[in-house]
């Protein structure tokens, strides 16, 4: 009787012990599947942070350059259309015919004011009409549409229009070069200096050291 007592008691220690360490691997699980929870849920946003910021500046560059270019093909379209003015074609004629020959990131803005005016809306009300063109872009259209609503002879208007929009882009590219030396110096002092001093100091001072 007495060894099956402490039999008995040994076997309910040892479940005891047994118990204890089965919470405790538990216990240690758990915080290992929170653990990695957590790192899991803190990386998500910081990589979709970061890939928002990196493809909204990816996008506004793309804006910027389409722009750009838009502005710097401006005075041929005006120059274009005057032709076609001059030629005895009407406004609607000759912006149809600019906006065939425009460079494509010039003819995005052409294209809705044609359209507009296609679909009943006089020429003057079309070219008001606001939209997400440059700002040079929207002002030759609003002067354009001045001229129309006041009855201004339109080609000197355009031949204007274009000269202005020539020295623009000229004092443009102008203060552009100006910078260009600035933006020089980060390559000049990590690139070509570092280079210099390893392809003829370095090896001056290594032959010194081997001949002393």
């Amino acid at each position: 009787m007495l060894s099956m007592g402490w039999s008995l008691a040994l076997l309910a220690f040892s479940a005891q012990i047994i118990t204890a360490q089965q919470r405790r691997d538990a216990t240690r699980s758990a915080q290992h599947v929170r653990r990695r929870s957590g790192a899991r849920v803190t990386r998500v946003p910081l990589v979709r942070n970061a890939w928002v910021v990196v493809t909204s500046m990816k996008r506004r560059s793309i804006e910027r350059h389409d722009e750009r270019v838009a502005r710097s093909e401006l005075p041929a379209a005006l120059d274009l259309i005057a032709v076609g003015i001059g030629s005895g074609a009407s406004l609607l004629q000759s912006m149809e015919l600019a906006a065939k020959w425009a460079h494509p990131n010039l003819q995005v803005h052409l294209t809705p004011v044609l359209r507009r005016a296609d679909l009943g809306a006089t020429l003057g009300h079309s070219l008001m009409y606001p939209s997400q063109s440059p700002s040079e872009v929207c002002e030759a259209f609003g002067v354009l549409a001045m001229a129309v609503a006041l009855g201004t002879p339109l080609q000197p208007t355009l031949l204007r229009l274009s000269a202005e929009a020539r020295t623009r882009e000229a004092r443009a590219a102008a203060a552009h070069a100006r910078t260009i030396p600035v933006r020089m110096i980060f390559p000049l002092v990590l690139c070509v200096l570092p280079a210099f001093v390893l392809l003829t100091v370095v090896p001056a001072l290594v032959a010194g050291w081997h001949g002393m």
